[in-house]
């Protein structure tokens, strides 16, 4: 390839094995010094490990772009918690699970859900609307005998999760741009009117 100032790189690691797509990112975090790559990718792990600077088109429209900890905080505004209890007999784990849900909802926010769940693990999604991490980890802690909690962790989104968020707004090829208001997508997501150059 040379030393170019600018590379630009459309999809790099599409179609190849997971092992040569490692190879890929350590070579291109070794080229980055002194130079501007311009990458195009849809697996977000590229992305956490490749990228100053993020964005995130939805329609052919620049919806969102930032620093990777910026998309976190704009617009993942919910906590993943990850909690695994002791195995039991399916019964009484489901109601270990229940009784964590009405603690989740009752403590932390009203509208907790659940995103998943296998025996006795399960991730859960809390709005973060002025939650404090201590309020968290200390609801946990306080209830871990109780709720038989071997382990647990909170953890911000993912940029997955916001891309997926962001991705809903995309229009069928079939549809008509005019059909789909990209601006509306931005305002659900951030609640913050665009101003509209059309």
């Amino acid at each position: 390839m040379g030393a170019p100032e600018v590379l630009i790189l459309d999809e790099p690691s599409a179609g190849i094995d997971p092992a040569a797509r490692a190879n890929m990112v350590d070579i291109l975090k070794g080229e980055r010094e002194g130079r501007c790559i311009l990458l195009t990718t849809h697996l977000m792990e590229e992305c956490e490990a490749l990228c100053n600077r993020i964005g995130i088109m939805v329609n052919g429209r620049l919806a969102a772009l930032g620093s990777l900890q910026h998309l976190k905080s704009r617009y993942g505004n919910f906590w993943q918690v990850y909690v695994q209890q002791e195995e039991k007999e399916e019964e009484e784990g489901r109601s270990l699970v229940h009784e964590l849900e009405m603690l989740l909802k009752s403590s932390l926010h009203s509208e907790a859900t659940v995103l998943e769940s296998h025996l006795n693990s399960s991730v859960w999604n809390i709005p973060n609307v002025g939650l404090k991490l201590a309020d968290a980890f200390r609801l946990l802690e306080n209830n871990k005998k109780k709720l038989k909690i071997v382990e647990y962790s909170v953890t911000q989104c993912s940029l997955e999760q916001i891309f997926i968020k962001f991705a809903k707004g995309q229009i069928s090829e079939d549809a008509s741009v005019e059909e789909t208001d990209v601006d509306a997508v931005v305002v659900e997501m951030t609640g913050v009117g665009v101003e509209s150059k059309r």
